[in-house]
C-alpha cells in the first residue's frame, strides 16, 4: 500500500532552486566555511605583493585570520562582526594602503548585515562604510598614487571621485543583492504561512462537513430505529408476524447506516478506491419520508413550484434539511399527531417548513439565521448539533433559518434558500406532482396546484 504525500510550499521552493544552491542552503555550516576560505584565499594572494613596511608581514596575516574567523560568526552577531571587520580592515589598509583586497571583509558582511535587515539601516551602514574607506584613502592618497612620471599627473580628486564611485557602487550592490535576498526569504515565508492557514481553514470545513455529515447519517438512523424497537416491542404482543417486519426494518436502517459510516471514512483515506454513493436524490427523499412513516410519525407532505434542473448539492441540502428536521420531531416529540413537512419552490428560492404538535420539554428558545451553538432544551435533551448543521446548509446558498416553538404549541423549522442561478430551470414554472414522487404518504394539495 502505497501513501502519497502532499509536498509543503517549502520542499517545493526548494526544488526550484539550483542545484548548488539549494546545497548551500542546506548546509549553512560548510556555506560560512567556504566564505571564510575564498576570504583568506584572495587575501593572501594580494599580500603577496604588499610593498615594504615597518609592519611585520606577520601581523597582516595574522589580521587576515582573525577577519576571517570573524567572518565565520557572521549570522550570529552580523551587526556587531561587521564594525569589527571594518575596524580591522581600515587598519590593515593604513599598515599599507595599496593592499588590493581591503574591503572585501567589510563587502560580505554588508551582504550578511541587508539579508537580516531593513535596506534602510543597510543602505546607511554601506554609505557610512563607504565614506571611511574614501577618507582613509584620502589620507594616504599619496601613497595611493605613488610616484608618476611629468606629463602624466593623475588629479588626486579626480582619482579620489573614481574610486570613491567604484567603492560605493560596489557597497551598495552586495547590500541591494542582501535585501533581495532578504525580500524573497520573507516572501517565501509569507506564502508558506499563508498556505499553511488556508490548509488548516480547509482542514477545519472538511472536519467540520464530515462531522455535519455523520451526525445526520447517526442521528436519523438511530431515532429511527428507537422508534422501530419500541413499536416491535408493543406489536410482539398483539401482531407477532408485524412485529417480524419491523424488526427487519430495524436491520434494515441499522445496516444502511453501518453502510453510509464506512463508505463516509473510507473515502477519508488517500488510497482508497472505494466507489462513492450517489447522493441523496427525489427517490432518496421518498425512501426517507417512508422510512418515517413506518416508525409511526403521521408525516403530511406538500410539494409546490417549478421544477429545478438536476443540482446533486442542492437536492442534497434539501435532503439533509428535512432528514434532521424529522430526525429532531422524532426524538423530542414522539407523542406528535400531526407532522407537516413542505416544500415550496419559486424561480430563486426554496422555503422548507416542518411542523410538529408535539410537546418539546423545555424548548423555551429559538433560532434566527442560524446562529449557533444552540441549546435547544433546557433538559438537556440537544446539544443544538442539529440545528447548527442546518443553519450551516443554510448558509451556503445564503440562506436564513428559523427554529422554535409556536405559539400554539408544538416545533417549527423554517429554512429558506437562494437558488444558484444554474439551477433554475428553464423550461416554463409547472407545479410539481407531489403524489408521484412520495407514494403511500397523505398529500395535501396547495392553492396553486388546485388552479392548475
Amino acid at each position: 500500500m502505497s501513501v502519497t504525500t502532499t509536498p509543503s510550499l517549502n520542499e517545493v521552493f526548494d526544488k526550484r532552486r539550483w542545484p548548488i544552491v539549494r546545497f548551500l542552503r542546506r548546509h549553512p555550516v560548510i556555506t560560512d566555511l567556504l566564505v571564510c576560505a575564498a576570504y583568506v584565499v584572495l587575501t593572501g594572494f594580494s599580500l603577496a605583493f604588499v610593498s615594504e613596511t615597518s609592519t611585520p608581514l606577520w601581523v597582516l596575516a595574522a589580521l587576515v585570520l582573525i577577519i576571517a574567523v570573524l567572518v565565520y560568526f557572521r549570522r550570529r552577531w552580523p551587526l556587531v562582526v561587521f564594525v569589527v571587520v571594518l575596524a580591522l580592515e581600515m587598519i590593515m589598509m593604513f599598515v599599507d594602503v595599496t593592499l588590493s583586497a581591503s574591503g572585501m571583509g567589510t563587502m560580505v558582511m554588508l551582504y550578511t548585515v541587508a539579508t537580516q535587515y531593513r535596506p534602510r539601516r543597510s543602505f546607511v551602514l554601506a554609505t557610512l562604510a563607504t565614506a571611511l574607506i574614501v577618507a582613509g584613502l584620502w589620507v594616504h592618497i599619496d601613497a595611493f598614487i605613488g610616484e608618476q612620471q611629468p606629463g602624466e599627473e593623475i588629479s588626486p580628486i579626480f582619482l579620489m571621485i573614481l574610486v570613491g564611485f567604484t567603492v560605493l557602487m560596489s557597497n551598495y550592490f552586495v547590500t541591494a543583492l542582501g535585501s533581495w535576498v532578504r525580500n524573497n526569504r520573507i516572501h517565501e515565508a509569507e506564502i508558506a504561512n499563508w498556505g499553511a492557514k488556508i490548509q488548516e481553514l480547509a482542514q477545519s470545513q472538511e472536519r467540520t462537513r464530515i462531522a455535519r455529515e455523520m451526525h445526520d447519517v447517526v442521528a436519523h438512523s438511530l431515532s429511527v430505529m428507537i422508534a422501530l424497537s419500541d413499536g416491535a416491542r408493543i406489536a410482539l404482543k398483539r401482531s407477532p408476524d408485524k412485529a417480524g417486519e419491523v424488526l427487519e426494518d430495524i436491520g434494515g436502517t441499522g445496516r444502511a447506516a453501518l453502510a453510509d459510516m464506512r463508505r463516509m471514512l473510507s473515502v477519508l483515506r488517500e488510497d482508497s478506491a472505494s466507489p462513492l454513493a450517489p447522493q441523496p436524490s427525489q427517490e432518496s427523499l421518498r425512501d426517507m419520508l417512508e422510512g418515517f412513516r413506518k416508525a409511526g410519525m403521521p408525516l403530511t407532505f406538500t410539494q409546490s413550484g417549478p421544477a429545478l434542473r438536476s443540482d446533486p448539492t442542492l437536492e442534497l441540502t434539501i435532503f439533509r434539511v428535512l432528514q434532521e428536521s424529522l430526525t429532531n420531531s422524532l426524538r423530542y416529540a414522539p407523542s406528535a399527531s400531526d407532522v407537516q413537512v413542505r416544500v415550496d419552490r419559486t424561480d430563486t428560492t426554496v422555503t422548507l417548513t416542518v411542523f410538529d404538535d408535539g410537546a418539546h420539554p423545555g424548548a423555551d428558545r429559538s433560532v434566527r439565521e442560524g446562529s449557533a451553538p444552540v441549546t435547544r432544551t433546557r433538559t438537556g435533551q440537544g446539544s443544538g448539533q442539529g440545528l447548527k448543521g442546518i443553519a450551516e446548509r443554510a448558509a451556503m446558498y445564503d440562506g436564513t433559518l428559523e427554529a422554535g416553538p409556536t405559539p400554539d404549541g408544538g416545533w417549527k423549522v423554517l429554512v429558506t434558500l437562494n437558488i444558484p442561478a444554474h439551477s433554475v430551470a428553464t423550461e416554463p414554472s409547472t407545479p410539481t406532482n407531489s403524489e408521484s414522487r412520495v407514494p403511500h404518504l397523505r398529500h395535501h394539495r396547495t392553492k396553486q396546484e388546485d388552479n392548475s
